[in-house]
């Protein structure tokens, strides 16, 4: 699958420690190799989207099956993130 990060969920990760950016890079290939193989729930406020549990992380995902594209809109620590 492509992966995609949106303009906000880059700057979110711009603002983070380089070893967690390291850590959420990684877990993102993972996802992007195979979405199985990664902590990934559905996110109940929002339909159609996912959340991606990396650590005290959360990433805030959308997926296009259709064109093979995860989307990723936001990297918050939890309970800072804001939908």
């Amino acid at each position: 699958m492509k992966l995609i990060l949106t303009g906000r969920a880059g700057k979110d990760l711009d603002k983070l420690d380089e070893r967690i950016q390291a850590q959420i890079r990684q877990e993102l290939k993972k996802l992007a190799k195979d979405p199985r193989s990664v902590n990934l729930k559905k996110y109940q406020a929002k339909k159609g989207q996912w959340r991606l549990k990396i650590g005290e992380y959360r990433a805030i995902l959308e997926f296009d099956r259709k064109e093979e594209v995860v989307t990723v809109t936001r990297i918050k620590i939890r309970g800072k993130i804001r939908y």
